[in-house]
């Protein structure tokens, strides 16, 4: 194994623990335990690399690297948004990638509803046809054995 691909391995292994950073983030909404700043600084390293690996043609090293400054620059821009003052229900994408959009990107939203076809209508009124017999109030525990005979012997079986 040349140092190149265990560089680029590294610098992979390590992008994975970042991104690890970003799922805690997202799911906090605030930073917590660390420094900001610290992994601006590692963002701009990782930067740099993308300019100093081709150079030394380390393609391993950049494919690492390019991983690395994505994730990294991934958690500062969640940790900018987040330390400035965000409202945390802003950021929610979870039910955007579920394919549904939080609830408040409908408030205050007025639906035009149609007018029922004639199938529906008459789906309704087939409804309201049917007659449930009522529950006799009448019984301490609807559920007893005697209750069930009586409801059965007053409403057939």
């Amino acid at each position: 194994m040349n140092q190149d691909l265990l560089n680029g391995i590294f610098e992979f292994v390590g992008s994975l623990t970042i991104w690890a950073n970003v799922r805690k983030l997202r799911r906090d909404k605030e930073v917590k335990g660390t420094h900001w700043e610290m992994m601006i600084f590692f963002a701009c390293w990782a930067g740099f690399n993308l300019i100093y690996y081709p150079h030394l043609n380390q393609m391993w090293s950049l494919a690492g690297a390019t991983s690395m400054f994505v994730s990294e620059w991934v958690w500062v821009g969640l940790a900018c948004y987040y330390t400035l003052g965000s409202d945390p229900l802003e950021m929610d994408l979870t039910e955007w990638v579920a394919g549904m959009p939080p609830q408040e990107y409908f408030d205050n939203v007025e639906i035009d509803t149609p007018e029922p076809t004639e199938h529906a209508k008459a789906a309704v009124e087939r409804y309201h046809e049917v007659v449930l017999p009522e529950r006799d109030r009448s019984l301490s525990n609807p559920y007893s054995p005697e209750s069930i005979l009586l409801l059965q012997e007053k409403y057939g079986k």
